[in-house]
């Protein structure tokens, strides 16, 4: 059970990761994940900003996913 933990929280992270991103496209505000950085920014009035975070929350997932899938396939 204790080598499931791993990937199950690379899942939990990436499906947050993902929810935060699909509600910034939804409202045209869009929040990086980041460590001490709680700053939505708004697409119309700061599109690069926008933008620039919302691919950070993508590499974000892929390397969420991409740690789950290799640490599972490591369990093998």
């Amino acid at each position: 059970m204790a080598k499931f933990i791993l990937p199950l929280l690379l899942i939990a992270m990436a499906t947050y990761v993902g929810w935060i991103t699909v509600r910034g496209f939804r409202k045209g505000a869009m929040e990086p994940i980041a460590k001490g950085f709680s700053l939505a920014l708004k697409r119309e009035t700061q599109p690069v900003g926008f933008w620039v975070s919302a691919i950070w929350n993508m590499l974000l997932i892929g390397l969420c996913l991409w740690g789950a899938v290799g640490s599972a396939v490591d369990l093998r």
